[in-house]
């Protein structure tokens, strides 16, 4: 029987005969004759089909148009054509000695090689009594939950070819893995679709129950039997079948009822498994229905219109770049009120679904994958991505934040970010870094295992030739412009680019203009530094043109008309500028530090970290033509030609089917157990904020409220706003409060309340 007989000698005992396949059809119509036709052609010439005896006068018609081989095959039960389901079953057990059973009671076409992997399936594990295939088409929902949840609408079918393994940027450990391996997930019935039902477990619990009619109530009294003498049951989830119109009616209430009482527990398992919770079968089932169509994402780019900058870059370019690969359905959410119109029109136009985070919050249909493509900042952020997608990625540009706490407001606020940005971590599905200097990074600080990770790069266009470009009306004409692009955080060092620029006036004669293009932040800025050090040269002054932030077409335009980009930064999770620069055929003086150093390279950096004098004699070659020029602008052709998005594309895709599947993080994380039980507990402390100005303006209560406590809390109340959330950090540990908590409890049992109520005490005083 080639590849099966072969699995078979190594996971059975040898004596054991291959599987013979039991027909049970509804009726004799073209609806069974189809599907006898496709068990025959889609099974290897040595399988036996046996058909009951209530199919003799129509077996024997269609055998009439077979070759003399293929008739061989067919076997017609003797006995009277009124035999039930389970009587005829057991005769065919009886007359397939030492085989395997593999019954087709419904109307449906079979899947090429369907017989192989449903053995492989069954026999996945010893404890197994048999397997079920998925089914398309007529007849009901075998998860009526996976049907029914949004996400998971649309039906599903087998996994197709398997995703491609040694994709660049994944980490090693991946390298030469399909991560698309059937995981057969246990379940409660064998279906009558399509069920394999091994010899062992045939002999084990006497064959099938005759008290039971209905093909699916007596293939779920076998499964639940076998439940009891420690089998399980599996879905070959890698083997699908299309159910025809006219096949097998659906049990009666009759007999559900009866199943009932041989099995009360029955019902409560089916709903059980109906509500698919975190683990292997939903996974299973998500990973089939996106076999079947194509996968979609959902893009979290609320952050464009909120600034000019790296990060709002990437989110106006990611969602069309996947777009132009034609093989994810793309839904991004936008802040209607900040994002520029004309990204919005250019996603529309490539395809894109573009939504409002207010519709997002409402309450949408979640994709299979929702991919945040900056640092989660709040909580608020993790709980809408979870609303959003059945698996969560998330890209983690560098760990600036989390390291430095001048970039908040407060020493409170630094400490809470670090505590999400290590909830988000550790909860997602898949995080992605855009240079291996990040990765390594984030795993070096144990905020993540390797295996969750991928690089996967900044893809960069070439300027379109079409779109707007528009002077800023502050810039002058005739002026040679160096141009940096950024927001002002310590970080991006313009201090040290003004002492460039120094350097370069006073010792090299360059009598041009910076252009400093970016948003002022409230904290970790460096423009009072700024303003220090140009007091202090008002001729330096003279040379420096602060913008503030730009619009795309402000930008645009500062490319086409600078000497050179300027990028003095000392930490970059990737470090855009140096590519954006060679897009527009502009030099870029840069120190090669951090990720800049492997995205672009060392040969082409001018600064010499932190030496304005001699970062100055390196970079004034760069403005004038020459031999430095020439060769500094081909390095950078050289590593824009790396950051192609097509590659980077392909990249995430591998990143999304990995997430897709992976097993859920809630369900099996060990490193961190409770990494969505403290976002909650944050999200409490954060709502516990929001109280306390509603509390304030129904203050007048306050007496109708004494026997709930709300007076601890109440603005000017007997606890402090920490000493509050301190107590619901205590409160939400089971452990802690048990311990802290007890001495309360037994205080407030033994004090009546000065006013009735529902805690008040009840019987006499």
């Amino acid at each position: 029987m080639g590849a099966l007989s072969t699995r078979t000698s190594r996971t059975r005992d040898s004596a054991v005969a291959a599987p013979v396949v039991f027909m049970w059809t509804p009726g004799s119509g073209d609806a069974g004759a189809s599907a006898l036709s496709g068990v025959l052609s889609s099974t290897p010439i040595s399988t036996t089909v046996i058909l009951p005896a209530s199919r003799r006068r129509a077996a024997r018609s269609e055998r009439s148009g077979l070759d003399e081989s293929t008739r061989a095959r067919l076997t017609v039960l003797a006995g009277g054509a009124d035999a039930g389901f389970a009587a005829s079953l057991n005769k065919a057990a009886q007359v397939s000695a030492r085989a395997d059973l593999v019954i087709v009671a419904d109307a449906c076409t079979l899947p090429p090689g369907w017989l192989d992997r449903m053995h492989d399936a069954a026999y996945a594990d010893a404890i197994l009594a048999g397997a079920t295939a998925l089914a398309v088409g007529a007849g009901e929902d075998l998860f009526s939950g996976f049907d029914g949840d949004p996400v998971f609408r649309g039906r599903f079918a087998p996994l197709g070819v398997r995703l491609a393994a040694n994709v660049p940027g994944s980490p090693p450990e991946h390298q030469g893995k399909s991560q698309t391996a059937p995981l057969h997930p246990r379940i409660w019935t064998l279906w009558p679709h399509c069920a394999y039902v091994r010899r062992d477990a045939i002999e084990l619990l006497d064959g099938f129950d005759v008290s039971l009619e209905h093909p699916a109530a007596v293939l779920s009294d076998f499964a639940a039997r076998a439940l009891g003498a420690g089998l399980s049951c599996a879905l070959a989830d890698d083997v699908c079948v299309e159910r025809l119109a006219g096949g097998l009616a659906p049990c009666p209430e009759a007999e559900v009822k009866a199943l009932a009482r041989l099995h009360p527990w029955l019902e409560a398992a089916r709903r059980d498994e109906s509500a698919l919770g975190l683990g292997p079968l939903r996974r299973s089932l998500l990973r089939a229905r996106v076999a079947r169509t194509r996968p979609s994402i959902t893009i979290d780019a609320r952050s464009l219109g909120l600034a000019t900058g790296g990060t709002q870059t990437y989110a106006a370019a990611l969602p069309l770049a996947l777009a132009r690969s034609e093989r994810l359905a793309i839904r991004v959410v936008v802040s209607r009120n900040d994002a520029p119109s004309a990204v919005v029109d250019e996603f529309e136009r490539a395809g894109v679904e573009v939504v409002s985070y207010e519709q997002a919050a409402a309450g949408l249909a979640r994709t299979d994958v929702v991919h945040r493509p900056q640092q989660v900042f709040t909580a608020s952020d993790l709980r809408l991505l979870r609303m959003l997608g059945e698996r969560i990625v998330v890209t983690q540009p560098d760990l600036i934040s989390y390291r430095n706490p001048t970039y908040h407001h407060s020493a409170e606020d630094w400490e809470e970010h670090r505590r999400r940005t290590r909830l988000a971590l550790a909860a997602v599905d898949r995080v992605i870094f855009f240079s291996e200097h990040a990765r390594t990074d984030a795993v070096a600080e144990d905020l993540i295992e390797p295996g969750r990770t991928a690089v996967a790069g900044i893809g960069v266009q070439r300027p379109d030739e079409g779109a707007e470009r528009r002077q800023p009306a502050a810039v002058p004409l005739g002026r040679s412009l160096l141009v940096m692009i950024g927001a002002d955080y310590m970080h991006k060092n313009r201090l040290f680019a003004l002492k460039l620029v120094d350097e370069l006036r006073r010792n090299h004669g360059w009598d041009g203009l910076l252009v400093l293009a970016g948003a002022h932040v409230d904290h970790g800025s460096s423009a009072e530094a700024e303003a220090e050090l140009l007091g202090a040269r008002p001729e330096l002054n003279a040379h420096v043109l602060d913008l503030g932030p730009v619009p795309e077409p402000e930008k645009r335009w500062l490319l086409e008309h600078a000497q050179a980009l300027l990028c003095p930064s000392t930490y970059e999770g990737f470090g855009l500028t140096p590519l954006e620069a060679a897009a527009a055929g502009l030099p870029c003086i840069y120190a090669a530090c951090t990720s800049l150093s492997e995205v672009v390279g060392p040969e082409a950096a001018t600064i010499v970290p932190w030496d304005a004098a001699a970062s100055a004699d390196g970079a004034v070659g760069l403005l004038r033509p020459g031999e430095q020029r020439d060769e500094h602008l081909a390095a950078l052709a050289a590593a824009l030609r790396r950051a192609d998005w097509e590659p980077i594309v392909e990249r995430l895709h591998q990143v999304y089917a990995d997430a897709i599947a992976a097993p859920y993080r809630s369900a099996y994380q060990s490193a961190f157990p409770r990494s969505w039980d403290g976002l909650e507990r944050e999200q409490l402390i954060a709502d516990l904020d929001a109280a306390h100005g509603r509390i304030a303006i129904a203050h007048r209560d306050l007496q109708q409220r004494v026997g709930h406590g709300l007076p601890l809390i109440d603005r000017g109340g007997m606890l402090t706003i920490a000493q509050q959330k301190g107590l619901v950090r205590v409160a939400s540990r089971p452990w802690l409060k048990g311990v802290l908590l007890a001495p309360f409890a037994f205080i407030g049992g033994l004090t009546r309340p000065r006013s009735g109520g529902a805690d008040a005490d009840e019987g006499p005083g």
